[in-house]
């Protein structure tokens, strides 16, 4: 009987292509939550998406990573990236289905360690106005203003399926 790979998750593809592969920083959240709508061809975001995003952090911990959060001052926006568990340190949630880190708070991103839930709610009064009006990509990099992904954008998204 012939085992079928699990499929990575859309985020995964992304994080990893764009912080391992083309060795940047990370992906802003709003952005992160639009490219699923490109990545699953045609779910769209919800209010509930940025919550949708984190529980996928949490349920589908990956072997070697794990996903962190941090203030990007360039784009002036929270990011996620990758970082090699071994060397992820406190203050981090964890794996919903082992001890494992499965998402690390760094630089104190966020002080004195907070609830999952807390963060969640924060990040969703901070984004969801955006995200629910389509604007997922900071235009002209940092500083711009919140807009439409652009050309480049979508074909980074697409690319970073396989």
């Amino acid at each position: 009987m012939e085992s079928k790979a699990i499929p990575l998750p859309y985020w995964y593809r992304l994080l990893d292509n764009w912080v391992c592969v083309q060795d940047n920083s990370g992906l802003s959240i709003p952005f992160l939550v639009g490219a699923k709508s490109i990545s699953t061809d045609g779910v769209y975001p919800n209010e509930n998406s940025i919550k949708d995003l984190f529980c996928s952090f949490i349920a589908e911990t990956q072997p070697n990573y794990c996903v962190t959060l941090k203030y990007c001052n360039t784009i002036e926006a929270y990011i996620l990236g990758l970082q090699l568990r071994s060397d992820v340190i406190e203050p981090y949630f964890k794996s919903s289905y082992s001890e494992i880190p499965a998402l690390a708070l760094i630089d104190n991103v966020f002080g004195r360690v907070q609830s999952l839930d807390e963060i969640v709610n924060f990040l969703e009064k901070e984004y969801n106005s955006y995200i629910l009006s389509g604007k997922y990509s900071r235009q002209n990099s940092a500083f711009g203003v919140w807009g439409s992904f652009s050309d480049a954008d979508v074909n980074f998204i697409k690319n970073a399926r396989s």
